[in-house]
């Protein structure tokens, strides 16, 4: 291959790749980047660093130090403007474009369908939600990391080299510590040396290559450890329940995931799971997934097989099988790594493709769904300028959803539209009833509004069915306050003090230590 046509192709991709996702750079903080960054300390101080690397993220288990640390350094080189956050979140997008044509070079040995692969993951507007959500950038770095380390093993493999091998370690190294599911790369890498005819190659490479990233994990394990005072850390999950359901329920999941792959349409940042999944749709589509598969393994190449072990190692963190504290079970974000190996299979289909009806038509297909993908990027990057625009759209892409319908009650609450927030979360409890958050909005809203009645009423019902909502506790508290009911009072901001996890209730949490103390001094 000709150095200068493979680097005019890397320029080509970075270009596409910055045109796909460019808008992004006139969005603003959205979702949880106000509390994750905006409002948090640790973004801002720089010498609150020792404490970001050797702490858990504000929701334990998660510890990602390298992705808190990288809010850190935006902060040093924009201040707080969103504009060189975003910026950043774009060039680690390019970065993992150019990393995954760097091992579509390995695995082809040709441009062409390495160039494919790589357009895929520039252009997919899939990955509009891990490319503008700031907070969610932890997804790209880990998997441009991840992506790194597996090339360099690759070239350390076939030159024998030990300082490549260091250089892979220190790349896996630091996807670990972007986000946990880059150690999936370990396993990928181990296959590669330990299988060689499943990728194409004649001998096996040596095991002890793999040192370096042995003593990565070793290091890694020692951090967390530190950080969370255990290996696992907190095992609070709200996607927990029972193991046999949560893996039956990837019945529904991973064809919903491969939808959207396949079929982007309607992209939102909450996709609800169905009360009643439609059985022959997914049927349909497990048996299309079964086709293809056998189809990948029957005619084995190196870029398909490796592209299909990618992605079924890279579904096993989104799978639920062991439970996070989450209730987004599907996240387009959670698509950005696995997806990459769909995108290699695609490539070596569409040469297979080119080989029985020449490259000219497969390249016009080519060129008009990549055209087709990067107009849909766009806009779908548009969606993320604020949070008024990134809520209706979620209530527009999926209008049954309670979550779309109360975020968007939460947005025009904070844009003091408190009319039209009443009217989202009466949505959201026609919907479901138990919606507790919803309560507890809904009955502040009407406290705002003067109706204590109302808003005890609301508050009583949604700590009944969540007891653990702080706020619920506090402004409840604050309803026997006004009404003359002192015990009540303090058992409410006491129950608040226990329940209160979140830094951004810190203000809340010393007022309620403070009218604790004054009412436990008020006489009867």
């Amino acid at each position: 291959m000709r150095p200068h046509r493979t680097a005019a192709a890397a320029v080509a991709l970075a270009a596409v790749a910055l045109v796909a996702y460019g808008p992004s750079l006139f969005n603003g903080f959205v979702w949880d980047d106000e509390a994750i960054i905006v409002t948090n300390p640790d973004t801002r101080d720089i010498g609150s660093l020792p404490r970001v690397v050797l702490s858990p993220d504000e929701f334990p288990p998660y510890y990602r130090p390298l992705t808190r640390a990288s809010f850190l350094l935006d902060y040093q080189l924009f201040g707080m403007d969103p504009h060189g956050f975003h910026a950043i979140n774009v060039l680690i997008h390019v970065g993992a474009v150019l990393a995954l044509w760097a091992l579509g070079l390995r695995l082809f040995e040709t441009r062409g369908p390495a160039f494919l692969a790589a357009l895929l993951l520039a252009v997919h507007p899939v990955n509009a939600e891990a490319v503008n959500f700031i907070t969610g950038r932890n997804n790209a770095l880990a998997a441009l990391f991840a992506l790194l380390a597996v090339v360099l093993l690759i070239d350390a493999d076939r030159r024998k080299s030990w300082a490549l091998s260091c250089a892979s370690g220190t790349a896996f190294f630091l996807g670990l510590l972007a986000k946990e599911p880059a150690a999936v790369a370990l396993p990928v890498m181990i296959a590669w040396l330990a299988f060689p005819r499943a990728f194409g190659r004649e001998r096996r490479g040596n095991i002890v290559q793999l040192a370096p990233h042995a003593f990565a994990c070793a290091a890694y394990a020692v951090m967390r450890y530190v950080a969370l005072g255990g290996f696992v850390g907190s095992t609070q999950a709200s996607g927990g329940g029972d193991l046999a359901a949560r893996i039956l329920l990837n019945g529904y999941t991973i064809p919903r995931f491969l939808s959207l792959t396949f079929f982007p349409r309607d992209l939102t940042i909450f996709h609800p799971i169905p009360a009643a999944f439609p059985v022959p749709l997914l049927v349909l589509g497990w048996a299309a997934i079964g086709a293809a598969t056998f189809y990948v393994l029957a005619r084995p190449a190196p870029a398909s097989t490796f592209g299909l072990l990618w992605f079924a190692l890279n579904l096993l963190p989104i799978a639920n099988i062991v439970a996070i504290p989450s209730t987004t079970l599907i996240a387009e974000r959670y698509l950005y790594a696995p997806a990459i190996g769909l995108w290699l299979i695609a490539a070596e289909i569409s040469r297979r493709l080119a080989r029985r009806v020449g490259w000219r038509p497969v390249m016009a297909a080519c060129f008009v769904a990549g055209v087709a993908l990067l107009v849909v990027a766009w806009a779908r990057t548009r969606d993320w300028h604020d949070d008024f625009t990134l809520a209706t759209n979620a209530v527009r892409a999926e209008p049954t959803s309670t979550e779309a319908h109360f975020n968007l009650g939460v947005v025009l609450k904070d844009r003091g539209d408190l009319h039209g927030a009443r009217g989202e979360w009466d949505t959201t409890l026609r919907l479901d009833p138990t919606h507790a958050r919803a309560l507890v909005q809904r009955g502040t809203a009407s406290a705002v509004a003067g109706d204590l009645h109302t808003a005890e009423d609301d508050l009583l019902r949604g700590i009944a069915i969540d007891r653990d909502i702080a706020i619920g506790h506090f402004n409840l508290a604050r309803i026997y306050e006004l009404t003359d009911r002192r015990s009540g009072a303090i058992r409410e901001y006491s129950e608040f003090l226990s329940t209160s996890r979140s830094p951004r209730e810190a203000p809340l949490v010393a007022r309620a230590r403070e009218r604790v103390a004054a009412l436990a001094l008020t006489p009867h």
